[in-house]
């Protein structure tokens, strides 16, 4: 989302184009809108499609997509400068908490607890080439940007907060730009080839040996004995008997006698063509 941007609708009917980044804060959107239009950003709430956005939160975590159209709407009660109650968590584990005005420069609040003398020293000399940093919601503020920093910037004009503090190291921000890969070299593709057909040839080696294991083993068979197979012989059906069949009783053959003898007779019994 970077170098996305919102409308904002003014109470004057204008529109005003406001550029974002995923960690721009509610508050920070109202200032600048209300800064543009001379109005007071204390007197002011921001909405989006009906719902009303928590100052407090940021672009990313109030799911604003990119050009989107927010208004501007006069608060209920101003907003008004008041204490909060900071909770800085330490590498080594330590706690430091303390109130402190919303307009605080987290500067100013890493030197109250240096005075204090109960954390150390919590800003390294210049010649140390080391440097603060005080990580809240997936920002980081490093050096000089914790002396223009303060908690309403942060959008936090009240209650309580967690702010996280360690010490790194000034090189550690600059970061090399590179704008064309790196080409690798004639004798680094060569030894990536050898490696890779020396990888090959170590795999068929261990296919093989692992088939040689599994291969059954085969009994050695004396040159002048010859194995012949028995020759099958085809299965003769059996016919059945003349035992076997049934045996028709008398009075089953006498009634097939009579059929027989009806039918002649009813052959006579028909009259016959005449020829001529």
């Amino acid at each position: 989302m970077a170098g996305t941007c919102v409308t904002v609708l003014c109470p004057n009917g204008r529109r005003v184009v406001v550029t974002v980044t995923p960690n721009t804060s509610i508050l920070q959107i109202i200032e600048d809108a209300c800064k543009k239009e001379g109005f007071n950003p204390d007197q002011y709430k921001l909405k989006h499609l009906h719902r009303m956005l928590d100052i407090s939160s940021t672009v990313r975590y109030a799911g604003l997509p990119n050009k989107c159209q927010l208004e501007l709407v006069e608060a209920d009660v101003p907003r008004t400068v008041e204490n909060v109650t900071v909770i800085i968590a330490t590498d080594s584990g330590e706690r430091l908490t303390h109130d402190f005005l919303a307009t605080t420069t987290l500067w100013e609040i890493l030197t109250y607890h240096e005075e204090c003398g109960k954390s150390g020293n919590l800003l390294p000399s210049p010649d140390s080439e080391c440097e603060p940093v005080i990580v809240f919601t997936m920002r980081r503020i490093r050096g000089e940007e914790l002396k223009t920093t303060t908690l309403r910037s942060l959008a936090i004009p009240s209650g309580k907060c967690m702010l996280r503090y360690s010490v790194s190291s000034v090189h550690s921000s600059k970061q090399t730009i590179v704008s064309t890969p790196l080409v690798k070299t004639r004798t680094s593709r060569q030894d990536e080839e050898a490696e890779h057909l020396e990888s090959k040839k170590q795999d068929t080696s261990a296919q093989a040996s692992s088939q040689e294991k599994t291969r059954p083993e085969v009994q050695n068979i004396h040159p002048d004995k010859t194995c012949v197979q028995p020759r099958l012989q085809p299965m003769q059906q059996e016919q059945p008997s003349c035992q076997s069949l049934p045996k028709l009783s008398p009075d089953l053959v006498c009634s097939s006698q009579s059929i027989v003898s009806d039918v002649n007779h009813s052959k006579i019994d028909l009259p016959q063509p005449n020829t001529t």
